[in-house]
């Protein structure tokens, strides 16, 4: 997880830094940290639901697997059952994004 947090930050950082909004240095390093922690909370929730329900369903009475949880939810809820919980995972996720990559980019300024 670090690593793909990393490589999309960093993408996200080149894209803030290439749109002329901010001239650089740290404005750019926390900006791209909110952007990234938005991106990977959109993209770990579907998954995270899918888990929570798998693991909460009393052995294999509501799913008979992930493939049939996907199908289910998505027959029932539509697409927005996925991202039941997206602000709840965003407060676990997103400041443990913000600091992974604020910490890293400072680390690799100064000792790399």
């Amino acid at each position: 997880a670090v690593v793909s947090t990393q490589s999309t930050g960093t993408r996200i950082k080149e894209a803030v830094h290439n749109s002329g909004m901010f001239e650089g240095g740290f404005p750019v390093v926390v900006v791209s940290s909110l952007v990234s922690s938005v991106a990977i909370t959109m993209t770990m929730t579907p998954f995270d639901v899918i888990a929570t329900r798998m693991f909460n369903q009393k052995h294999g009475t509501l799913y008979t697997g992930w493939v049939d949880c996907v199908r289910k939810m998505y027959q029932i809820e539509g697409a927005r059952g996925f991202y039941k919980g997206t602000i709840a995972h965003y407060f676990r996720i997103g400041p443990h994004t913000i600091l992974t990559l604020v910490i890293w980019d400072r680390y690799r300024k100064w000792f790399l």
